[in-house]
């Protein structure tokens, strides 16, 4: 925040990690979206090398330790970073949920809007992203269910599921879309899939919604947060497979007007203004205490 004199009143940094090198003399703000670098480390160890999560992990230590306040996206995140804070011997501080708002709310919410024959994944090689798990049962699942909607992957398929997806009727792939074609692909999608087991915030879910497509997701993350004052439908859990084909099949069967109303929900609950206004009062906190 700056005033009309181009002094500048507070250092904002909304991309997680603050410099080692602290501005001086004025206040520093920061966004912490997720705790992710501890969980790949404890959960995925080998999916970085040992030097690279020690420095990410200093560097949000670094971050938290120094920040005279700390903004994040949502319920789920904040206990996350008390989590992170406590493990690391870090002193507590108080966290301001600002939530996250999404570019889409410029589109008019659709009420009915024509589908195609599938289910979409946005594909990652993160592991967290669970997209190998999530081809594997779709496979599995397609030998034994002529219903089952083709899997539209959008994103980098993980290397050892390539032939597999090459190989199956039951999958295709995107490695890049345009924003314009992938808000058309989203659209026209009968549900977006949505397997990661652990998010910040979840923007593809709402992102989905106010495009009219439903969302089958890992239930226990951000997701479940955001989007259950909305609407009820759509979560599985990881460690029972079986159980996404029952939420796929509840996600499915949503009516285009359940649709619809959870998008104008959504939009309500997560308007930029309304974001932007917990955002300028997080700063005016952090200046009233100066």
């Amino acid at each position: 925040i700056t005033n009309h004199t181009t002094e500048t009143d507070i250092w904002y940094f909304p991309k997680g990690f603050l410099p080692t090198i602290l501005p001086r003399g004025k206040p520093s703000v920061v966004t912490v979206h997720d705790t992710i670098i501890d969980h790949h480390a404890d959960k995925y160890p080998h999916w970085r090398k040992k030097p690279e999560y020690a420095y990410w992990s200093r560097m949000l230590q670094h971050t938290l330790r120094h920040a005279d306040a700390v903004f994040t996206v949502s319920e789920h995140s904040r206990e996350m970073i008390r989590a992170f804070m406590k493990r690391h011997g870090l002193p507590e501080k108080e966290i301001l949920v600002t939530y996250e708002p999404c570019l889409y709310e410029r589109y008019e919410q659709p009420e009915n809007p024509p589908k195609g024959d599938y289910a979409l994944h946005l594909t990652s090689r993160e592991p967290h992203k669970r997209s190998r798990d999530l081809i594997l049962w779709w496979e599995q699942r397609s030998q034994i269910d002529p219903a089952l909607p083709v899997l539209e992957l959008v994103g980098k398929v993980p290397p050892d599921c390539t032939n597999l997806v090459a190989s199956r009727p039951c999958f295709r792939t995107h490695s890049f879309l345009s924003d314009e074609r992938l808000r058309e692909v989203i659209t026209d999608a009968r549900a977006l899939i949505l397997p990661s087991e652990i998010e910040g915030f979840g923007l593809p879910a709402i992102e989905a919604y106010y495009l009219g497509t439903p969302v089958c997701y890992a239930a226990g993350s951000s997701i479940e947060e955001i989007l259950t004052p909305s609407t009820g439908k759509g979560a599985f859990l990881l460690e029972e497979p079986h159980s996404l084909w029952e939420a796929l099949a509840e996600t499915l069967a949503m009516t285009p007007e359940e649709i619809h109303t959870a998008g104008l929900d959504l939009r309500r609950r997560f308007a930029a203004e309304k974001v932007v206004a917990r955002m300028v009062e997080g700063f005016r906190n952090v200046l009233a205490r100066r």
